[in-house]
């Protein structure tokens, strides 16, 4: 489909009425919304698989349902809006649909899998050069391997280890495209890739960078942790170190130092006034007879 100068993602109360509108229609979804992902689910379990092309079966769908739409209620909609639904219609289906049911068959690490999410990845990364998104992801990988490569945050917190900023080079910073997610940029980069240190694997960072906030996710080995409060404060102490300003921002081990000592000090206060009841009740007895 040849793409016009409209066909611009934008999200509007329109465009999200006619997504809602054909999304939540269970006879529009069977007999519309349904043939369309069987096809895309198809090619790609083929591995041929488009992201740009499934917007555009997507927008054939969302063209349908508008004009259902407008025979209803008597609206119509601009080709932004029925470009827009479209859009969000892929996104969604894709993760829901596709991708659910690939991993369902082949296993959420299993080639297929893998391929398909790199796919994803390369096609959004160009959709997100000719859009200019301000958004960004950066990966941190771990140089000093001794002390806490391939650990899991829990073995971390029991060895009382510091997720720290000192452990880790800053070794990759990209754009960060809408529908981009972990499970697709970890995907891309588990073969590794010519800026890395080697692949992406347990114990490394990824920061992603979306509207202004930035969250810190460790990857486990079976999914990802968000460590956005450590790894951040020890981003922002060293800038602070940087800079000569003095950042006083608690660090994971102090905040759990402070909550274990917390909890003694809540367990201590417990039993001395559960000994105080005792001592009242004894007493009332004594005083009884």
């Amino acid at each position: 489909m040849e793409r016009t100068k409209s066909m611009q993602y934008q999200e509007t109360d329109e465009s999200t009425d006619l997504y809602l509108y054909a999304t939540t229609s269970s006879d529009f979804y069977r007999n519309t919304i349904k043939p369309t992902i069987e096809n895309l689910q198809k090619k790609a379990e083929k591995g041929t698989y488009d992201v740009e092309k499934a917007v555009d079966a997507y927008y054939q769908v969302a063209c349908e349902a508008a004009k259902l739409y407008e025979r209803q209620f008597g609206q119509s909609f601009t080709v932004a809006d029925r470009f827009s639904a479209a859009v969000d219609m892929e996104e969604n289906y894709r993760d829901d649909e596709i991708l659910s049911t690939l991993v369902s068959k082949y296993g959420k690490y299993s080639p297929e899998v893998t391929k398909f999410q790199s796919s994803v990845f390369d096609a959004l990364s160009q959709r997100t050069q000719a859009e200019g998104i301000a958004d960004t992801f950066t990966i941190y990988q771990v140089n000093d391997k001794a002390a806490v490569e391939y650990r899991s945050p829990s073995y971390m917190q029991a060895n009382r280890l510091a997720v720290d900023m000192k452990n880790y080079d800053k070794t990759y910073t990209a754009p960060l495209m809408r529908g981009m997610d972990l499970d697709i940029i970890s995907a891309k980069f588990n073969n590794g890739h010519p800026e890395l240190k080697r692949y992406l694997d347990t114990s490394d960072i990824i920061v992603l960078h979306r509207a202004g906030k930035d969250k810190a996710f460790w990857l486990d080995g079976i999914g990802f942790t968000d460590v956005t409060k450590d790894f951040l404060v020890t981003l922002g102490r060293q800038a602070a170190k940087e800079t000569g300003e003095n950042d006083q921002r608690p660090s994971l081990l102090e905040n759990l130092h402070k909550k274990q000592e917390q909890i003694k000090n809540a367990d201590r206060s417990q039993k001395e006034t559960g000994i105080e009841n005792r001592s009242h009740e004894k007493m009332d007895r004594m005083d009884a007879r």
